[in-house]
């Protein structure tokens, strides 16, 4: 059967059509929440800025490195500690009160167990990398295992109620009390242990926040069924282990620079991965976030996600993905140079590459939220097989060569072979039109990479400040070019096909 059998098969599904009369509110709903969830991640990004350029002058790159190498131990932890909790609760169906209950008794005991082993473990890390100073740094950034699972739990549950705009904003608010917190434990002379502060102070911030907005909320979980804790470890953590390895082979560049060649190597990569990383996590958690619910109501119902939705997301995941990190590939390094100062070329040097990484790391992190909510098993375990083998060979290389280039190439590999093995299996089970997403994808890459040239011709030779005015002003220039041709734009036709713009008419992109 051909692939464009079955996607037409798939738009006749019982069920379907009652959910797809809604398209035009559900969309608008998704647009509100992923608009505001944007918002809150645009003043999420511009704190961080801040803070990296206070960071960047206040902490040397050695003690960075030794923080960088603590942080990446704690957050592998902390996907135990959460169990895939915040996944699972994202795309079931309901969330119960005794749903609720039974997710924050697993989050109360796997945040406890993980605080005392990593407290424990911190001096074999520090033996491990040959850092010492990883082992104090570890113990403090473990306090923050007794808030955050049953923040991410609580948070998780506003979402999933239909309060995304209020979970995004203690989410903000949490962060800007960690930010602060750490800043001024660093003025007041805990250097550099006012980093490792900042995650503990903002989970039990967010903890806070989030406990009182759900006991205050008019929609609460609905009373339902006894829920067995066990049943529930069942079922998440298979999400749990797939957030493991993704953080894994995202995390191994790092591990191996570490250990290869040291804390100031370290400390410089890792500056550079979070700088390209931090507006990606948060660009795909705003996706999939507010999508994943979304579709899970159309499981509820009986029917697979419909096509129209798909299209919405992978079609806007690519536009998200290729043109802003294409501007970050070009701007990003005199961005990077001003807020670090002097001293951090090796870093600066690594933007545009990582930049590449995180476009695709982006595409192929919501292509699986939707192999999740599919439950499409093979596809999620080739694309998983895929990413760890272009990440290992890269970081095998990286190994021999000793560059930091190479290293950060492992960034690419991994995500661009699982996005391929993706639209394999979407060609396959006709969930998407591949054709029309292979030329959204090109579209928006040319966009984004008209974006990295431009910037990069005006900015060479020039002072940090300087650089960016020219790049800012290319930006703009091809933004205006762009304008005139938008109707040509798949993201554009989809945002249309949807009622987002008026009139419903049919996409060119339909197949």
């Amino acid at each position: 059967m051909s692939h464009r059998k079955i996607y037409r098969e798939r738009q006749e599904i019982p069920g379907q059509e009652l959910y797809e009369e809604k398209g035009s509110s559900t969309s608008r709903s998704l647009l509100s929440s992923i608009t505001w969830n944007y918002i809150c991640s645009l003043v999420s990004v511009l704190l961080t800025l801040a803070y990296t350029a206070f960071t960047g002058r206040t902490v040397d790159s050695g003690d960075y490195g030794s923080y960088a190498i603590a942080l990446t131990a704690t957050q592998f932890f902390s996907h135990v500690a959460c169990a895939g909790l915040y996944s699972h609760l994202l795309r079931v169906e309901c969330v119960t009160q005794q749903l609720l209950g039974a997710a924050r008794r697993i989050a109360l005991v796997s945040g406890i167990v993980c605080f005392l082993v990593t407290y424990a473990a911190a001096p074999l890390c520090a033996m491990l990398w040959k850092i010492p100073s990883v082992e104090p740094t570890l113990r403090l950034l473990a306090l923050q295992f007794l808030f955050h699972p049953a923040a991410t739990v609580t948070n998780a549950t506003l979402r999933r109620i239909g309060q995304a705009k209020r979970a995004a904003g203690n989410e903000l608010l949490g962060l800007a009390v960690g930010l602060s917190g750490g800043t001024l434990l660093i003025l007041d002379g805990w250097n550099p242990w006012g980093l490792a502060a900042v995650p503990p102070i903002t989970s039990a911030a967010m903890l806070i926040f989030g406990t009182t907005t759900l006991a205050h909320s008019r929609r609460r979980p609905p009373i339902g069924p006894h829920v067995r804790v066990l049943n529930l470890l069942r079922e998440s953590g298979g999400l749990s282990v797939h957030n493991l390895v993704d953080f894994a082979t995202s995390n191994s560049p790092l591990w191996c620079v570490a250990r290869l060649l040291g804390p100031t190597a370290a400390g410089c990569y890792s500056r550079a991965w979070l700088f390209a990383s931090i507006p990606r996590a948060l660009l795909t958690q705003g996706i999939n976030f507010t999508t994943t619910p979304a579709m899970a109501d159309a499981q509820k119902m009986g029917c697979a996600p419909p096509v129209q939705v798909v299209h919405a997301i992978l079609f806007g995941a690519s536009a998200v993905a290729f043109v802003p990190f294409g501007a970050m590939a070009g701007m990003g390094p005199p961005l990077l140079e001003l807020l670090l100062g002097p001293g951090w070329g090796s870093a600066v040097a690594l933007v545009p590459v990582l930049a590449v990484g995180s476009a695709l790391s982006l595409i192929c992190s919501v292509g699986s939220s939707v192999d999740q909510v599919r439950r499409a098993s093979r596809s999620m375990a080739v694309t998983k097989i895929a990413v760890i083998g272009g990440s290992s060979v890269a970081v095998a290389a990286a190994a021999a060569t000793h560059s930091l280039t190479v290293f950060a190439a492992a960034a690419v590999t991994g995500p661009l072979l699982g996005h391929i093995a993706q639209l394999l299996s979407w060609r396959r089970d006709g969930v998407v039109h591949l054709r029309a997403l292979l030329r959204a994808h090109m579209t928006h890459a040319a966009i984004g990479t008209a974006l990295f040239v431009s910037a990069r011709l005006v900015t060479v030779g020039h002072r940090p400040v300087e650089s960016l005015l020219y790049g800012f002003t290319a930006t703009v220039a091809i933004t205006l070019g762009c304008y005139p041709l938008r109707r040509r734009l798949p993201l554009y036709a989809i945002v249309k096909r949807c009622g987002l713009l008026g009139d419903r008419t049919k996409s060119a992109l339909s197949p």
